[in-house]
């Protein structure tokens, strides 16, 4: 795996990163275009208030989608269940945190984070 990728970039964008290492994998692999079936699983962990998960995995494919792996289970999540889920929050500081963040990433203001990705 990449330095580049397992180390953090900075501000870089997290979705070209990945696509960029989706067609990189079918050129290595001589993947023809035609294949629409090929996909990437990239594990990675979640460091969140001092607490690691790695129960994730991101299938990158046509699109993009999340992995989440617990007891044998699997739970896969589009972009559009992430959206529906934060739609679902109740708490106003939440909210309120979470719109501040995202404005400021909007403006490319926000705070430095970390994905390791195996």
């Amino acid at each position: 795996m990449d330095s580049k990728f397992t180390e953090g970039k900075g501000m870089s964008n997290f979705v070209e990163d990945l696509d960029e290492r989706y067609w990189r994998e079918r050129k290595k692999n001589r993947i023809k275009k035609e294949n629409k079936t090929f996909v990437c699983n990239i594990p990675f962990r979640v460091k969140l208030y001092g607490s690691i998960n790695e129960n994730y995995i991101i299938r990158k494919g046509k699109l993009t989608r999340f992995l989440y792996l617990k007891n044998g289970c699997r739970v896969y999540f589009t972009d559009a269940d992430f959206l529906t889920m934060l739609l679902q929050i109740q708490n106003k500081d939440t909210m309120t945190s979470l719109i501040e963040n995202l404005e400021r990433a909007y403006k490319n203001c926000a705070e430095k984070y970390y994905i390791w990705i195996g």
